[in-house]
């Protein structure tokens, strides 16, 4: 039995060293982009939602300190 082939060295057991290398790299892009793209959209959708966040909060705050200066002057009256 022939010992499996590293990076660097041509494999015996298949063709041409490049098919075994592009099928190998193609293999491991396969295995890659998905966890890739994954965290990709993850950091899109993370991004907008923080951003919105602060801008809700903001709004909220401001709804709030809208209410409280207008109790505030109706106790004041």
């Amino acid at each position: 039995s022939t010992p499996p082939a590293t990076a660097d060295e041509p494999s015996r057991r298949s063709g041409s060293a490049s098919d075994w290398t592009s099928a190998r790299i193609e293999r491991k892009a396969a295995q890659a982009s998905p966890r890739r793209r994954r965290i990709e959209v993850f950091v899109h959708r993370r991004k907008p939602s923080l951003a919105e966040e602060t801008a809700v909060r903001s709004t909220q705050w401001q709804q709030h300190e809208e209410k409280r200066r207008q109790s505030v002057a109706m106790q004041n009256s």
